[in-house]
């Protein structure tokens, strides 16, 4: 059995202007860049981020986890994790 070791941070993935804009902020923190496929947002997810993982609107969450991001169902990150007050 695994928990968490710290906080992460995470965004519920939603195709509004106001999402695309918080994504697009987030990611450049880190250098990347947040790039989307009309509704569907594309989270570059390998070593070398050469594989992408196509979220659609509303279907999950984009997860930064170390140095690098991962997409969890709304179930997954929900039973992993809880929002600080």
């Amino acid at each position: 059995m695994y928990r968490p070791k710290g906080p992460v941070e995470a965004v519920r993935w939603e195709d509004t202007d106001e999402c695309r804009e918080i994504m697009a902020r987030w990611f450049e923190k880190y250098g990347d860049v947040f790039e989307t496929d009309g509704p569907v947002a594309l989270i570059e997810t390998g070593p070398e981020f050469d594989d992408f993982v196509r979220l659609d609107d509303g279907d999950g969450w984009v997860v930064r986890i170390g140095d690098g991001w991962t997409v969890m169902t709304d179930d997954v990150f929900t039973s992993c994790y809880e929002e600080l007050p």
